[in-house]
């Protein structure tokens, strides 16, 4: 089992996004999620959506993910650059320290790379 970089094209206001749809497959999904307000029926809602709108991490096997993948057109791999067909993999340590640092608080704030100084 290895955390893989994945793509969900469905739409903002898609009723079932990947993430939904893997978590109900029992597979376990990290999604970096923002607060947003939304106006529902009139009122104002708070609601919890992704902070990067196609981006999602899938813990499971390459051939558990190939057959969903296959199923699903709007759920995709993302590749590395220049390699033919190598799925985007992240470290299960890296990826557990990523968890722990957006999980730390209730509203993390993203910086870009050349926001940080030294």
């Amino acid at each position: 089992m290895r955390w893989y970089v994945m793509r969900d094209l469905k739409r903002t206001n898609a009723k079932v996004p990947a993430y939904k749809l893997l978590k109900g497959m029992k597979m376990e999904v990290f999604v970096p999620m923002k607060w947003h307000l939304v106006t529902r029926k009139g009122v104002r809602v708070r609601e919890e959506v992704p902070l990067i709108q196609d981006l999602l991490f899938v813990h499971e096997t390459q051939d558990n993910l190939d057959a969903i993948v296959e199923k699903t057109p709007t759920l995709q791999y993302r590749w590395l650059c220049n390699t033919w067909r190598e799925p985007m993999v992240v470290a299960d340590t890296d990826m557990e320290r990523f968890i722990r640092a957006v999980d730390a608080t209730e509203s993390p704030r993203y910086y870009l790379p050349e926001e940080i100084t030294p």
